[in-house]
């Protein structure tokens, strides 16, 4: 009977440890080409990128942690090793600075067609500044995909907002609610844990 009310009041309390936490979801992409890279490159080399960056918020509206996912599309004419791509600072046409690292570990042999699929966690003020930033005006950033032939870029594409169909956004909010649930549950289970209902790991 203690346990349950335990628990009880575990779930009542959890909303205040999580803060009022509340997620958004960003949808991002990009048109990626040789051509697009500054200076150009006679290479065959295109692809996309759609990212989704899921932007965790306390009860003031502050970001506290994001995920982005990168989904990458490429067709290369040649067999290429990818080594790193990244989320770039600079308009079109010029260069800048990583703001968003991808974690891909190269290299990885690539030809023809073929899709990466990428995670970061960003959780530091510095990389939830970036990301905020990359939100508010993605026209100002580019990613960059990076190669042992070409290690500054083989090719690139600026961001834009993605326009999301009825159906994909009905699919954003129960992804966001998800996670929500995901969140909460997680922290139930912590003060679960730390009042001793559930025995520690």
């Amino acid at each position: 009977m203690k346990k349950s009310l335990v628990l009880a009041a575990a779930l009542l309390i959890a909303p205040a440890f999580l803060g009022a936490q509340n997620v958004e979801s960003v949808h991002l992409n990009a048109e990626l080409s040789a051509s697009k890279v500054t200076g150009g490159l006679e290479t065959d080399a295109v692809g996309s990128v759609h990212m989704l960056l899921r932007v965790y918020r306390d009860g003031s509206g502050n970001a506290v942690k994001a995920f982005v996912d990168f989904k990458v599309k490429y067709w290369f004419g040649q067999e290429e090793n990818i080594s790193n791509m990244h989320v770039h600072a600079g308009a079109d046409g010029a260069n800048g600075g990583v703001v968003i690292p991808s974690n891909l570990v190269g290299p990885i042999v690539a030809s023809g067609d073929g899709i990466l699929f990428e995670q970061v966690v960003i959780d530091t003020p510095d990389g939830l500044e970036s990301v905020e930033a990359v939100i508010a005006n993605p026209a100002a950033y580019y990613v960059n995909v990076h190669t042992a032939s070409n290690p500054p870029g083989i090719m690139r594409g600026q961001l834009a907002h993605t326009e999301l169909t009825m159906a994909q956004a009905a699919n954003a909010r129960i992804a966001d609610l998800e996670a929500q649930i995901e969140t909460l549950t997680e922290t139930v289970n912590r003060i679960a844990r730390r009042v001793g209902v559930v025995p520690a790991e």
